[in-house]
């Protein structure tokens, strides 16, 4: 590819990295892969022997056909700033990715690009966003960053020494994301580094502490901005709306990560994915409260009944609490950094 590029083709998503975008001309090259027949198993040789488009590259067949266009078949291309945000987002954490999982229609699907297959691309990357998919990463030898994911019960352990990993990782940012069930810390180094290396250091920051650490090429680790998690920068990222509806803010996510700002507040943190336990505890003992009156009162079965009651009205009301307690808690902080 970088032969093609020096000689002025280039594929249509690199044109749009460089804010160009084909004139509406045919492509006047391809780009194939070479593959040895034997290399290939019987049903893909007959397929690509039996195919009228194939191409021999020597003795070998040629695969894996990408379109070319060539820089003076184009014209100007203006991205919009979400569609940059996706981009700088691909950057930093999915640049490398040659194997990945995809959630869709209830189970898991195991990816590996190949030359029949490419890697993570930016629909998928949409469509995680968008809370369509879910994806997890593996790594290869190298990394962009590197993640534990643990338990909520011991997320505090490790927020209180995220910035002291951050600094022995030599990691540039971390950021934290919380789901339902576990807390998932990354550190991102901005660059390419070794992936063993980086996954021993954290381990060794981390001691006994029950963790999954990654991406590895036996761990998988999620992308931030999953759908149902708060995700924690200097501030907690809401939910936006999007003309094709709503979805997590990868802008202000990528903003964050190109500026200057700092890292998440622990004490902030748990803050707020602490609050709707409480809530709950809180709303359980209202409820054996209304209980216990109701049979002093001689009447236990209506006394269920109205507990039961308001425990589905408060079951209804759990999706919403969330996202009041995020704009509650985003507003604060305005209100502290104008101060």
């Amino acid at each position: 590819m970088e032969h093609a590029n020096a000689a002025g083709y280039f594929r249509p998503w690199q044109l749009k990295r460089r804010e160009l975008k084909p004139d509406g001309s045919q492509p006047r090259a391809s780009l194939f892969d070479a593959v040895a027949p034997d290399d290939l198993d019987d049903f893909e040789r007959g397929l690509y022997l039996a195919s009228p488009d194939l191409v021999w590259i020597g003795d070998n067949i040629g695969t894996n056909r990408r379109v070319l266009y060539h820089i003076s078949q184009t014209k100007p291309y203006h991205p919009t700033e979400r569609t940059m945000a996706v981009w700088t987002y691909q950057d930093a954490f999915v640049a490398d990715w040659k194997r990945y999982r995809y959630h869709d229609d209830g189970r898991w699907y195991e990816v590996e690009a190949s030359v029949y297959r490419d890697g993570l691309n930016e629909t998928k990357i949409k469509d995680h966003l968008r809370g369509l998919g879910r994806c997890q990463v593996y790594a290869g030898r190298h990394t962009r960053f590197v993640a534990a994911r643990v338990q909520r019960d011991a997320a505090e352990w490790v927020l209180a020494r995220a910035e002291e990993i951050k600094e022995r990782l030599f990691a540039k940012k971390w950021l934290c994301q919380a789901s339902s069930e576990n807390v998932t810390i990354y550190w991102l180094f901005g660059q390419r580094t070794n992936t063993e290396y980086v996954v021993r250091r954290l381990r060794q920051c981390l001691g006994e502490l029950p963790a999954a650490i990654g991406p590895t090429s036996n761990v998988a680790i999620d992308l931030p901005l999953s759908r149902g998690c708060l995700t924690f920068v200097d501030r907690l990222l809401p939910t936006v709306q999007h003309r094709t509806g709503p979805e997590e803010d990868v802008v202000g996510l990528t903003e964050w990560i190109t500026g200057e700002a700092g890292n998440p507040t622990p004490a902030d943190v748990l803050g707020v994915i602490r609050r709707p336990e409480e809530e709950r505890e809180e709303d359980n003992q209202r409820d054996l409260l209304s209980i216990a009156v109701h049979f002093a009162q001689g009447d236990t079965r209506n006394g269920q009944q109205e507990a039961e009651i308001q425990r589905g009205e408060r079951e209804e009301d759990n999706q919403r609490d969330l996202l009041s307690i995020a704009v509650q808690f985003d507003c604060t902080f305005r209100r502290t950094d104008l101060c």
